[in-house]
């Protein structure tokens, strides 16, 4: 377990216990006051893990939960190791979506753990292109209308387009969060379903219990797509300006 994946939450907890269906333990834990509100986002974690899995292969852990504590409203969603942290379970942030997102970090950022900082689209786009496809299998949302949607609003924004997602030696910044599942669908569209949905597998298991950067990602890639990818991650992932049309 990398150090960064570790958590310590102390408080009078309500603990309910459960397994998966396919025999995985399950704890959930809830502070004081916050059960009514989260118990219901808790139960859906079977629904969850049944929707990552099927898109990242076997669950890389040997148990799961949920762990639901009030620091502030602006508490983010943690993902220590195989049990997610929500730190503002009380506020209006708290949703479905950030507990696929949480989840989604036990493949992409836990389990296929980032080499540098400099490679975190591995983890935080990744998390976040999760909820775009939970929308889409859940409540037909339409990514393609949501994409254009955002490139049309966003292509004269400089600031939109300011950071790169990925820079050898910088963080890449909060862009991750929005720009990073807008640049994932495009590279869905770029190399097709079949191989973008082999390669969100593949990813996932080849690097299971590892640290892995963002250059071998490239390569994986292209290695599935039997595509020359350099120009496309060169606009899109490396890129500070909007992409050229032959991309979007």
């Amino acid at each position: 377990m990398a150090p960064a994946n570790i958590a310590v939450s102390v408080d009078r907890f309500t603990l309910e216990r459960s397994t998966l269906p396919n025999g995985i333990p399950v704890v959930n834990a809830y502070a004081p006051g916050l059960r009514e509100k989260t118990k219901p986002l808790a139960d859906r974690l079977p629904e969850v893990m049944d929707f990552l899995t099927g898109r990242y292969g076997p669950y890389p852990f040997d148990s799961t939960g949920n762990v639901f504590v009030q620091v502030n409203d602006d508490g983010p969603g943690t993902s220590p190791q195989s049990m997610p942290v929500y730190l503002g379970a009380r506020s209006g942030f708290m949703d479905l979506l950030q507990v696929v997102h949480e989840h989604a970090h036990q493949w992409y950022g836990v389990s296929a753990g980032t080499r540098l900082p400099e490679d975190a689209c591995l983890s935080e786009c990744f998390a976040s292109h999760s909820t775009w496809m939970w929308e889409q299998a859940k409540n037909g949302v339409d990514l393609d209308a949501r994409y254009r949607a955002i490139i049309d609003e966003k292509r004269s924004d400089p600031e939109y387009w300011r950071e790169p997602l990925y820079q050898a030696g910088e963080s890449p910044g909060f862009r991750m969060y929005d720009r990073g599942p807008l640049a994932l669908h495009a590279l869905k569209r770029q190399i097709g379903d079949r191989s973008f949905d082999r390669l969100l597998r593949q990813w996932a298991q080849q690097n299971k219990h590892s640290f892995v950067s963002w250059p071998r990602f490239e390569q994986l890639a292209q290695q599935i797509s039997g595509q020359d990818l350099t120009a496309f991650f060169a606009a899109w992932f490396r890129g500070t300006t909007v992409p050229p049309e032959k991309f979007r």
